[in-house]
């Protein structure tokens, strides 16, 4: 028995099993959104590229303090994206489950 089988349907005609459709924005946003993780690895790796060159092309010994803060504010953009990402897994979860009418043709 379908869970839909004891609603009326948008017209109201009673015992007609209610049309529903996914949300395909929300799907949309959640699917956009688990490519984050790639674009934060991404800025990730031109960060890292970047203070290791700074290693490569200073004449003197570099802080590890400097490089610390290239090295930490790269990772963010890892940590962001991954973030973004549940985010997006949870929309698609949401666009699935949460399910809106339809009018009956």
């Amino acid at each position: 028995m379908d869970v839909n089988d004891s609603h009326d349907n948008i017209d109201g005609e009673p015992g007609q099993p209610l049309a529903t459709r996914v949300n395909w924005w929300l799907i949309g946003l959640g699917a956009g959104l688990l490519t984050m993780p790639v674009v934060g690895l991404a800025v990730t790796i031109l960060g890292m590229i970047s203070s290791f060159e700074s290693i490569a092309t200073s004449p003197t010994q570099p802080r590890p303090d400097e490089l610390a803060e290239g090295i930490g504010a790269s990772l963010f953009y890892t940590f962001a994206g991954f973030s973004l990402a549940l985010i997006g897994i949870v929309l698609i979860v949401v666009g699935v489950i949460v399910r809106r009418p339809v009018a009956s043709k």
